[in-house]
């Protein structure tokens, strides 16, 4: 009479196996996360660049002499610094899409992974199963 073929691993991959389709979920989740608290930051940002871009100035005509030369001097170096400083803000938000992007492309490789490794587990609880009705 043939012998059975006997899977003694069996339940230790189908544990294995869930323990790192567990590993790979979290790890899903933490990008996940990362991304939102990204995302957030970024729109605190694009909040404030749009709120510094609708920032005018005034110059009146009516006053005149060494004084105003001075100020509209002053002012005129001001709004350059502000453009550059608008700049660097719109830089960074651009940098923090560029984050975001790459934490939801990680989280879908944890979740790819994560499914692979259930169905990994799952085949091994079939042997299981199939072994435990011989």
């Amino acid at each position: 009479m043939p012998t059975r073929p006997k899977y003694p691993n069996a339940r230790g991959a189908a544990n294995k196996a869930d323990e790192k389709q567990a590993d790979a979920s979290s790890k899903e989740t933490l990008y996940n996360d990362l991304a939102d608290t990204l995302k957030t930051c970024k729109d605190n940002v694009s909040s404030e660049i749009r709120t510094a871009k609708g920032f005018g100035t005034t110059t009146s005509t009516a006053v005149d002499g060494d004084y105003y030369d001075r100020y509209i001097t002053k002012r005129d170096d001001w709004i350059i610094l502000h453009g550059e400083i608008i700049t660097k803000f719109d830089n960074f938000a651009s940098q923090l899409d560029t984050c975001i992007e790459n934490a939801r492309n990680k989280a879908s490789e944890y979740r790819a992974e994560a499914l692979k490794w259930k169905s990994e587990a799952d085949m091994w609880r079939s042997r299981i199963g199939i072994m435990e009705e011989y």
